[in-house]
């Protein structure tokens, strides 16, 4: 056998106590049976991107700088279409459906705004009429949300998914779309990222039990919150995963994931993730991912895969992590 899963440990090496392993051992089609009996109440699409005076007021005392730019509504529900129609689409880590701004976290709804106002001029249209000076407004808010987020009592284990979302979302911007400055403090605080990612319930804690300040879930129509949740911090570890590993290919920079250590489910269908009405007799034909490291041997075997565009660069990932660790093998067995 060309390829085994003894071939993606190095020498002396076993599986990582560390390892994205704990949303793999859910129940997942139980959690996702459970939700299709009630139809979720999702909010209109219109609240995914309409900004209210008391949204716009939430952002501007989170980072008061925002009153100094040309920034107000309007401004704030442009970034907004823009982070769904280009960025999202790219990166689906939160669950469109039943995203709700007046209910978004200040933290996650900048960091929206901030890759929208960077991702402006690669639309269709010019922007500067409305957006005036987008890539100033992106540097506003991204230079003190870190610091922001990280001086935050949420800040700590296990986190919740709107500081993992809005840290992977600012740490994208800063890595490919920001100066050097930028780029320089997301490498140095992108072990932080991982270490709050592997004291999360993706690996010693259960997603499905209260965390913090929530309630145990019990009532029916929070299956979809159970759902969308356990989803959610699956997509965010696997993208963490996917930017872990292209910035050290494109970067040089240091890689802290390999391919085994990720014992996580691939992403459930995009069809699913994205609907808005849902009929348990109408669900996409596979509801049930298979796990990734099943998935990529697949792939290294050359059988058959059907996977979405998020779960290819997943498995992109996962190819460009066994590179590394061949040559690593490769330099342990000539030093």
């Amino acid at each position: 056998m060309a390829f085994s899963d003894e071939a993606l440990y190095l020498e002396g090496d076993k599986v990582s106590p560390y390892g994205f392993n704990a949303i793999s051992n859910i129940n997942t089609d139980h959690v996702l049976e459970d939700a299709v009996l009630v139809s979720p109440d999702f909010p209109h699409p219109n609240f995914q991107t309409s900004v209210s005076d008391t949204d716009l007021a939430r952002m501007c005392d989170t980072i008061p700088a925002l009153a100094n730019l040309q920034f107000g509504q309007l401004q704030a529900e442009r970034a907004l279409e823009i982070y769904w129609g280009y960025f999202h689409v790219q990166f689906p880590i939160l669950h469109r459906p039943s995203f709700n701004t007046s209910q978004a976290n200040p933290f996650l709804l900048l960091s929206m705004v901030m890759m929208g106002a960077a991702l402006s001029p690669c639309t269709d249209r010019d922007e500067t009429p409305l957006m005036g000076d987008s890539g100033l407004l992106a540097e506003t808010i991204a230079y003190p949300l870190r610091w922001l987020i990280s001086s935050s009592n949420e800040f700590r284990s296990p986190p919740r998914s709107y500081i993992l979302q809005s840290l992977i979302i600012l740490e994208t911007y800063e890595i490919l779309l920001a100066n050097r400055e930028l780029h320089e403090r997301a490498y140095l605080n992108h072990g932080v990222k991982m270490q709050l990612l592997r004291r999360s319930p993706l690996l010693g804690g259960d997603p499905l039990s209260k965390t913090n300040d929530d309630n145990e879930i019990t009532s029916e129509p929070d299956a979809w919150k159970r759902w969308i949740e356990v989803e959610s911090f699956n997509r965010v570890a696997l993208v963490a995963f996917y930017l872990d590993t292209i910035n050290a290919t494109i970067f040089g920079h240091q890689i802290v994931l390999f391919a085994h250590q990720i014992k996580l489910l691939m992403p459930c269908d995009d069809m699913l993730w994205e609907m808005a009405t849902i009929d348990k007799n109408n669900l996409p034909p596979q509801t049930r991912p298979p796990k990734f490291i099943s998935a990529l041997m697949k792939l290294l075997h050359l059988e058959s895969l059907e996977v979405g565009p998020l779960g290819k660069k997943v498995l992109l990932a996962g190819l460009l992590s066994i590179k590394f660790q061949m040559e690593l093998k490769d330099l342990q067995v000539h030093f």
